[in-house]
This record gives structure tokens, sequence and C-alpha cells, in this order.
């Protein structure tokens, strides 16, 4: 029972000077110091390279605002969507006790591609057309499709975002409607060719057949 008592002692003893190192070693490591440089504005795609600047830390964990996270001392990352994001890193000490956390806004810029509206007949009245908002003239004719955005006389949209426009133009005698799919980095044109399908005489008559029709019913 002595023997049993004693050996509980001895173990009570080194328990507490076990102890009583570790939190001495704890509060002699130093406090490490979280930081990292990063641009603050990117393109979406474009992949970012982050430079870990810390001190006094030996593991790290990031977390890029997209979902995405990383344990590694210098990582890089791609952003497919765009918006700010919130990239923010933790450093700890080599026993892990002890901390530090840094975090950098990043924008992510939309990725944008240009379009534009020409016609190949010619006639005395402007065109005008109505896209995201915005109106623009058509005052010139091409007989073949204009080299690149920006032709003179055509009407061209600038920096727009990647995605599918709808689209409505019209002059004294016609009117065009419909969508254009604008591409990243990339100049996407739209023929509006004049023809008796969309001659504004027609459509009047068409809307008046359809509400004709929608009386007698």
């Amino acid at each position: 029972m002595k023997k049993a008592s004693l050996l509980l002692s001895i173990f009570f003893v080194f328990s507490l000077l076990m102890s009583t190192s570790c939190n001495k070693d704890s509060k002699e490591e130093p406090q490490p110091t979280a930081y990292f440089n990063a641009p603050s504005s990117v393109d979406v795609g474009q992949t970012v390279y982050f430079q870990n600047e810390s001190q006094n830390a030996y593991k790290y964990y990031w977390s890029f605002g997209d979902g995405s996270e990383s344990n590694e001392t210098n990582p890089t990352h791609t952003y497919y969507s765009s918006g700010y994001k919130t990239v923010s890193m933790t450093a700890y000490s080599v026993s892990g006790n002890k901390q530090d956390n840094y975090s950098k806004s990043i924008y992510v810029e939309p990725s944008t591609g240009d379009c534009m509206f020409w016609t190949d007949y010619s006639t005395e009245y402007v065109i005008t057309v109505t896209l995201n908002g915005s109106d623009k003239s058509i005052t010139s004719y091409y007989y073949d499709t204009p080299s690149s955005c920006g032709a003179s006389g055509c009407a061209t949209y600038w920096d727009l975002e990647e995605g599918t426009y709808y689209y409505y133009a019209e002059n004294y005698l016609y009117w065009w409607s419909g969508y254009i799919t604008v591409y990243a980095d990339d100049c996407s044109k739209m023929l509006l060719y004049a023809s008796k399908g969309n001659l504004k005489e027609k459509k009047d008559s068409q809307v008046g057949e359809k509400l004709t029709i929608g009386v007698d019913e």
C-alpha cells in the first residue's frame, strides 16, 4: 500500500514538473506576427501570389474568401468569380499555443468584352440601338463586316461583363430585337439586316392583329 502511494506521489510530482516546464516554455516562446503582401485588385482567372512576411511563425492557415483554404507558407490562388474577397491568414508559433491573424480585402475585377452593332444597307435614317440601359447610334453602313469594335459609324459597347444581353434597335423604317453574347477579351458583332420581315409597318399590323384576336376571344 505504501509502495503504491509512493508511486502515485512520484507520478504527481513528475506531472507537476512537466506542466510547469511546458507552461514556462510556452511563456518564453515568442509571439508570432502575421502579415502578408498581395495585390489589392486582380482579374477573374488571374493567379494571385501571396508573399508571407510573418515573423516567429511556423505554421499557417489561409482562407481566401471564396471557400478555398491552404496551409502553405506562400500560397497561390486563382479566383473565378468577381467581387470583393477577404483573405485572412492565421500564423501559429512552434507549439501552436500562440497565434496571430491578419486579413486583407482583394477586389476581383469581372471579365469584360465588347460588342458592336452594324448594318449593311444605306439609309438616311439613324439606327438607335438600346442595350444594357444605354442608347448608341449607327450612322454608317458597311458592305462587309467591320474588322473590329469601334468602327466608325457603328454602335459599340465597351467593357461589358461576360454574359448574354437583350438589345432593341430601330429607325424610322425598321426595328430589330434579340440577344447578343459578350465574351471576355473579345468583340462580338451583330448585323442589323434590313428586310421586309422587320419593317415597322408589318410590326404594327401584327400587333393590331393580335389585339383584334384578343378582343374577339
